[in-house]
């Protein structure tokens, strides 16, 4: 029987091994191979969150499939059975008419809490159970079959830490990555009506939250000018300008606009203001309105490092528009220069030629348009 159970832990943890950077990806590849090993009809993995006494059923393998379901189960976290049933590592299933036994799996996970990481941890412990199920009476676990649940939980739990780690791992260096284009990006951004655009596809292909919006305000009117907003689809869309979301903002981060509430009531918004020597510029909102998804504080930590260079990006696309729009038109009849005419002309020619249009060209001459232009 060690031979037997050597060989089976042995293939366990090699079929687990380097494929997944996820544990929760890893989950069904491991019932499978359970079922299979204790020639079990059913096999159950529950979440278990201590503090809330309940563990949640997520994953069936059952009858050669794979199901996610939902089933919660209430636990006295104080009574001797569950305090054995930690100490242990299995039990059998109390409330079955048939052979059924509990297995613990208890894994680490990489944690963005800065709180954990002040505390100098970087890892918090997860708990998962598993229901390990026979339908015929006459098949009870033997003691032999017990430890070789015990083995297969405690292999499993080393690999869905190293999962765990490698996927934070996978995910620092992909935002690190995309961070790094997003500061090309705003030391390139000079149209404004571009730069508010890539801007937003950058940080949602970056964070992929449900929704990133950005409120854009005018700094001398203290008017929102424009408001754009980009889903996990990837298309920008131009919302409608409420008014009163300028005086929601302000008030949420603060009359002196240097304070602001990071985190929303809840952790799946995030507003972000966008400041620049004192100058309101706008917001940046992010959240996960659908998927219910926390955002973690490494995320608004990320976010807030970039906010101050998506404010100067956006400053310096204003300032452009600006000088561009001295260069082009006279600053006293606001009438375009001949600047402007000869771009313009140039453009609309080299469009005529490569898409075979007709061009032409009116001249007017205004009579005594130049005593008007004098007063």
């Amino acid at each position: 029987m060690d031979n037997i159970k050597n060989t089976a832990l042995y293939d366990f943890s090699q079929s687990l091994d380097g494929r997944f950077t996820a544990a929760d990806d890893m989950l069904p590849r491991a019932l499978e191979l359970m079922a299979d090993y204790l020639a079990a009809d059913c096999v159950l993995f529950f979440n278990w969150k201590e503090e809330n006494s309940i563990i949640s059923e997520r994953l069936r393998r059952q009858g050669g499939q794979t199901y996610y379901l939902q089933e919660d189960i209430f636990v006295d976290v104080n009574s001797p059975e569950v305090i054995k049933f930690l100490q242990d590592g299995v039990m059998d299933a109390p409330s079955l008419d048939y052979p059924a036994l509990y297995a613990l799996v208890i894994w680490r996970t990489p944690v963005n809490s800065l709180k954990t990481l002040q505390n100098g941890g970087a890892t918090k412990s997860r708990y998962g159970v598993l229901r390990i199920e026979r339908y015929k009476k006459n098949k009870p676990f033997t003691q032999e079959e017990r430890r070789l649940i015990l083995g297969l939980c405690r292999e499993l739990s080393v690999k869905m830490s190293m999962a765990e780690v490698d996927g934070y791992n996978v995910s620092q260096l992909n935002r690190a990555v995309a961070l790094t284009e997003l500061a090309q990006l705003f030391a390139t951004s000079i149209r404004l009506s571009d730069s508010l655009e890539e801007i937003l596809k950058s940080l949602q292909r970056s964070f992929n939250f449900n929704r990133s919006s950005l409120y854009l305000a005018d700094p001398n009117s203290n008017k929102l000018q424009e408001a754009l907003s980009v889903d996990l689809s990837g298309n920008v869309i131009k919302l409608d300008i409420d008014e009163s979301l300028y005086k929601h903002f302000s008030t949420e981060c603060g009359a002196e606009f240097n304070i602001c509430p990071i985190m929303a009531k809840s952790d799946i918004s995030v507003t972000l203001p966008l400041k620049l020597q004192n100058k309101n510029l706008g917001w940046l909102v992010f959240d996960n309105i659908l998927s219910r998804v926390a955002i973690s504080q490494e995320e608004v930590f990320s976010l807030k490092q970039f906010s101050s260079q998506i404010a100067l990006a956006i400053d310096n696309a204003r300032l452009f528009e600006q000088v561009q729009q001295l260069s082009n038109y006279d600053e006293l009849t606001q009438l375009s220069l001949r600047r402007f005419f000869n771009e313009n002309f140039a453009q609309e020619l080299y469009r005529s030629k490569r898409f075979n249009l007709t061009f032409s060209l009116i001249v007017l001459d205004i009579d005594y348009f130049k005593s008007i232009n004098d007063d």
